[in-house]
């Protein structure tokens, strides 16, 4: 060991402090047990100076515990190395254990002389007893402010949630305090509220309010200082309206003063319910009487009831009859009382709904079907007291049910005895399919009795139909499961040897949600149809043949493509074009005549506006293939169109008439010669007859007297007279049917009431005489027609009608309708009529079905008529019967307009 170093400062080899004590027993053990009690106090004392300072961390000086609790604690370790130092001389350790105690202690007392004012400046224990006193006396007069406080805060609080507006008045009926409703109801702020009278909150100028105010004072006068209530019904200011309240006041003495308690109670939501209430009233009463249930109650005790009008209606009972039980009862139908009393009583035993169904008289004081329910208010002894419910004629429902139930066997008979195979099944996970149904005709078809399919799966019926079928079955179901549509196919089923054809349809049944649950198949047998589609097949070629053997050249033009699609053989015969001919055309406007190109424009024009199928007939030129022109009579028709209704295919078929139009020129040639003979054989006709005429009517007057003895001559004359009168009516209508013949239209837009207007003014004096009415019906029918002829027209088919009446006033009905490309015109008499087989025959010349005595007349009149309709491209037909009258059809092209 060397002296005064680091080593002999730590070592331990120097002699032990017992050596001091020569190792006596006595004082040894002394000083050690010593020196632990004193390091076990100095242990214990920081543990409870450090529990005192957590508990007590108001008192402070957490520092000066901390410093204490060290100081003490270093002075328990210098006595533990003290111990030590007996047996072991460390003295080195036990000195450094010692610095640190001094420094502790040096720290301790210097901070304890910093504090020091401090902690004299504490208070004493009594000083600290006065300043609970004191506290608790300030406590005290806190608690009873903070509860005064809250019970005014309770006070306002109820004041506040209370459901009606209150407020304290003073003497002026100015407001002092108001609570929460009360400021919500008037939309008044705190501010507001308590600077407000009386006066203003209440609504001006009103009735209620008025008569409330002098109340109030009249209460004032009476009772001076007295208290006093007052309630009334007034009407405030509120936040967006005025409302209506309910209002008390009431004066009471408050110490030497006087104050109003004011509440308001808001009225608006009660009058609101009354409305609701009226309304729902009257809403009840407007659905009571516009159902057509009698609504009724019947008071058990003395069998008194009230019923609805509706009610009265149904029982046909008069209103004055009284509303008794017995009224209601003498409408039933004797065989149906006592059915109905029982149904009653057991009604009263069960206490169940009362449903009964009778038969009564109705307001037609007939007996029907009806319908009576009710239920039954009963005491706490089960007797009845107040019975309601209502009445229902049901006669029309119990004729539907019937009917349903016919239709429904109906239906069963048609289903089993269809001659259509029909069956249901059920769709079950799994593409599986279990049949419900399947009637008579699919059992027979299939070869097999119906209860060895009902209930049936596709699987389970393998072995009966076959695998092959069974699998195309199911594909065919999924399909439409998947589909969710109805699904049409045609099948070939193996049955009994023979392999049999079936238009199969299936109508899937769906769900709420939209998913398949069942299907309904349907199967027709088409093997007779399918070998008719092979006939057909085989027929399409033939027809093909025969198509190109006929008389008329025919080809299609479409109007997508813009060319002629198809040609028959005879279209080539006419021409000379092949197909591939007519569709490579550089110009197909060249195959017509020039002049006939714009005639073709309209007429196609007229064909595509029209409806598919009608026929369209014109003529014109088309150059042949050598070159020169062939007269054709076409008629063209629309045989196909388009989703959009355009005109997609158009059909044309036509014959040659070239020879036909070269005589047609002739005869026209003809005819104008034999116009010209007409004219003048007429004119040289008319001649003689008028010498005739008036030397007849000169030897008349001249011998006027002898003739007035001689009945005979006189006759004879009178003959003679009317033969010449005849002849020249006759020449003059056979001029003027000549004449119609050959006559240039002059067409032009008239109406119908025109036209007939026109006959009637020529035949004004024949129709006053016989009172004759004549009705036109859609006058305003536009024509297209030559005036004076259409008025000659109409006026032989009046003139005719007149001429021809029964022993009824002449009646004339003459109406129009218009048509696709034509306008029909109706005249219509009710005279004697005619024998249905002379329809026909009345329009040729000098054809008359009754004597020229009894109805004169040239018999030209009607040939006239026909030959106007002629003229106009039209016809004149007629339809009679005898006592009845005559009918006469006009049709008369219509140009568009």
């Amino acid at each position: 060991m060397t002296p005064n170093s680091l080593s002999s400062f730590f070592t331990g080899q120097y002699m032990p402090h017992g050596h001091c004590y020569m190792w006596q027993p006595h004082i040894l053990w002394t000083n050690v047990i010593s020196d632990l009690l004193i390091a076990a106090a100095y242990f214990s004392i920081p543990l409870a100076i450090v529990i005192f300072s957590r508990r007590r961390p108001d008192i402070g000086y957490r520092p000066v515990f901390v410093l204490f609790s060290m100081f003490i604690l270093m002075c328990g370790i210098t006595h533990v190395f003290g111990i030590v130092t007996i047996w072991h001389g460390i003295y080195g350790w036990h000195g450094i254990t010692k610095a640190i105690t001094a420094a502790v202690s040096m720290m301790t007392a210097v901070y304890l002389y910093r504090i020091l004012p401090e902690l004299v400046g504490i208070t004493t224990p009594k000083q600290v007893e006065g300043i609970k006193k004191e506290l608790y006396s300030i406590s005290e007069e806190h608690k009873f402010l903070s509860m005064q406080v809250e019970q005014q805060r309770l006070v306002q609080f109820m004041l506040d949630t209370m459901p009606i507006g209150a407020c304290l008045l003073d003497k002026n009926f100015d407001v002092l305090l108001s609570n929460e409703t009360f400021r919500e109801e008037s939309g008044l702020s705190l501010h507001e509220s308590e600077s407000i009278s009386l006066t203003e909150l209440l609504e001006p100028d009103n009735v209620s309010n008025e008569a409330f105010m002098s109340m109030l004072s009249q209460k004032l006068r009476n009772h001076g200082q007295g208290s006093f209530k007052v309630d009334s019904i007034v009407t405030l200011r509120g936040t967006t309206k005025n409302f209506p309240a309910e209002v008390t006041i009431v004066k009471e003495n408050f110490g030497s003063q006087s104050y109003f308690v004011v509440t308001f109670k808001n009225l608006t939501e009660i009058e609101n319910v009354k409305r609701l209430l009226v309304e729902s009233h009257a809403k009840l009463e407007r659905a009571i009487n516009a159902t057509e249930d009698g609504v009724w109650e019947w008071v058990v005790k003395d069998n008194s009831m009230t019923w609805s009008d509706t009610f009265y209606d149904l029982i046909g009972v008069s209103e004055l009859a009284p509303q008794h039980i017995d009224t209601w009862k003498s409408h039933i139908h004797p065989d149906h009382l006592d059915r109905v009393n029982d149904k009653f009583e057991e009604h009263f035993k069960t206490k169940e709904k009362l449903v009964v169904e009778y038969l009564g008289k109705n307001k037609k004081n007939q007996y029907g079907w009806f319908n009576l329910t009710g239920n039954t208010l009963f005491d706490v002894k089960g007797t009845p007291i107040t019975m309601s419910g209502s009445l229902r004629y049901i006669q029309d429902s119990k004729s539907l049910e019937k009917q349903v139930i016919e239709k429904t066997e109906l239906l069963n008979t048609i289903f089993e005895g269809a001659n259509n195979a029909i069956w249901v099944i059920d769709v079950e996970p799994n593409s599986e399919f279990r049949f419900t149904s399947f009637n008579r005709t699919a059992a027979e078809r299939m070869g097999i009795d119906i209860d060895e399919v009902i209930g049936l799966s596709l699987t389970e019926l393998k072995s009966k139909f076959g695998a092959d079928n069974i699998e195309r079955f199911r594909d065919n179901y999924q399909s439409c499961v998947d589909i969710k549509d109805v699904k049409e196919y045609s099948e070939c089923i193996p049955s009994k040897g023979k392999q049999h054809w079936y238009q199969t349809t299936l109508y899937p049944i769906k769900n709420d949600s939209g998913e398949v649950i069942k299907i309904v198949g349907s199967a027709i047998e088409i093997t007779a149809l399918k070998k008719i589609e092979q006939e057909i097949a085989e027929n399409k070629q033939f027809l093909e043949n025969i198509i190109d053997a006929s008389i008329c050249g025919i080809c299609l033009f479409s109007f997508e493509e813009q060319k002629v699609v198809r040609i028959n053989q005879r279209y080539t015969d006419i021409l000379g074009y092949s197909l591939s001919e007519v569709k490579n055309l550089d110009d197909p406007i060249s195959i017509y005549h020039p002049e006939d190109v714009l005639d073709i424009s309209k007429h196609i024009e007229l064909v595509i506006e029209s409806e598919s199928g009608s026929r369209f007939p014109i003529q014109y030129r088309m150059k042949h293939k050598d070159g020169h022109y062939v007269w054709c009579h076409t008629v063209n028709t629309i045989i196909k169109r388009d989703k959009n209704n355009n005109p997609s295919i158009m059909l044309t078929t036509f014959i040659d008439v070239t020879e036909q139009i070269e005589l047609l020129t002739r005869l026209q040639e003809s005819n104008s010669y034999l116009e010209r003979f007409a004219m003048v054989a007429s004119h040289d006709l008319q001649e003689p007859l008028r010498k005739i005429s008036s030397f007849s009517d000169a030897l008349s007057e001249r011998l006027a007297e002898h003739l007035s003895k001689d009945e005979e001559s006189k006759f004879q004359f009178e003959r003679i007279q009317d033969a010449a009168k005849r002849m020249r009516i006759m020449i003059s209508d056979i001029m003027g049917l000549s004449q119609i013949n050959t006559a240039a239209l002059h067409k032009q837009r008239i109406t119908l009431q025109e036209a007939v207007s026109m006959a009637c003014d020529q035949l004004q004096l024949v129709i006053e005489e016989s009172n004759a009415k004549i009705n036109v019906v859609k006058g305003d029918t536009e024509l297209f027609v030559d005036r004076s002829l259409i008025s000659q027209l109409l006026q032989n088919l009046i003139g005719n009608a007149i001429k021809f009446k029964s022993s009824n006033t002449p009646l004339i009905e003459i109406t129009a309708q218009n048509q696709n490309n034509s306008t029909t015109i109706y005249v219509k008499d009710n005279g004697i009529g005619m024998e249905k087989r002379f329809c026909k025959q009345i329009f040729e010349p000098f054809r008359r079905l009754h004597s020229k005595d009894k109805y004169q007349g040239s018999g030209i009149g009607l040939a006239i008529c026909k030959q106007i309709c002629k003229v106009h491209g039209g016809t004149i037909e007629c339809a009679s019967d005898i006592n009845v009258g005559t009918t006469f059809v006009i049709k008369v092209p219509k140009k568009e307009l």
